[in-house]
């Protein structure tokens, strides 16, 4: 597990999955559908559980600019400066295997 860094608030657009794992790769199809790719953009995935222990799953994508349009209606969210646990995941590409296909 790594350290990230953020120094200040940044704002963004947020998809939830419907589901956890299920959904996930939904949301980001969603994400990137709605916000074209922009090398200026930061975009991460962030899972917790909530109240009831069921895994929530946000797929982010942080604005541009403060006050970036949001033509797709999709959440606005603040990420709050401070240090996060995280894993980098370099070259991503999404690989969703049904649990029937794993190999183990």
């Amino acid at each position: 597990m790594e350290y990230f860094n953020l120094q200040t608030d940044s704002n963004a657009f947020c998809v939830t999955a419907n589901t956890f794992p299920d959904g996930v790769l939904e949301a980001h199809q969603e994400l990137h559908s709605n916000v074209g790719y922009n090398s200026n953009r930061i975009y991460l995935g962030v899972s917790y559980k909530n109240t009831n222990g069921s895994i929530i799953y946000k797929a982010i994508a942080t604005k541009l600019f403060p006050n970036e349009e949001n033509e797709h209606k999709m959440e606005n969210i603040t990420l709050k400066k401070g240090t996060y646990r995280c894993k980098k995941v370099n070259n991503f590409k999404i690989l969703f295997l049904n649990s029937n296909e794993l190999p183990f």
